[in-house]
C-alpha cells in the first residue's frame, strides 16, 4: 500500500537522493559533481561529472559511474555497481519453491 504522496516528508537541500518527487524541490541531480543530491531548483544543472560516481551510490547512466555500471541494486534503486555480473532481483516479490511455473502460450 502506498503513502498518500501529501503527507511523505521530502528530502531537504543538498541531501542524497534518487529521483525528483524524493526532494523538497522535485530537483535531484549533481550539480556538475560527483553525487546525487536535492538541488535548491531547476536553474542548478542535473548533469554528473562523467565516471564521477563510486560503486554503491545512486546514478541516472552508464556514464556516471566510475565502473561504466548503472543498473538497478538489489533494493531495485539505480546505482553504481561493480560490473555488469551484478544482477540483482527485487526482493517484494515470493514464489514458493513448489509453485510450478506455467509455460509461455504457443509452447
Amino acid at each position: 500500500m502506498e503513502s498518500d504522496p501529501s503527507t511523505v516528508t521530502k528530502l531537504s537541500n543538498w541531501t542524497a537522493c534518487e529521483y525528483d518527487k524524493q526532494c523538497a524541490s522535485d530537483v535531484c541531480g549533481c550539480n556538475n559533481g560527483g553525487s546525487m543530491r536535492c538541488l535548491p531548483d531547476s536553474s542548478y544543472p542535473k548533469g554528473c561529472i562523467a565516471g564521477s560516481i563510486s560503486n554503491w551510490n545512486y546514478c541516472r547512466t552508464n556514464a556516471d559511474c566510475q565502473s561504466g555500471y548503472c543498473a538497478p541494486d538489489w533494493k531495485g534503486e539505480y546505482a553504481c555497481l561493480p560490473h555488469t555480473g551484478y544482477q540483482y532481483c527485487v526482493t517484494d516479490v515470493f514464489i514458493p519453491d513448489e509453485t510450478p511455473l506455467s509455460a509461455p502460450p504457443g509452447t
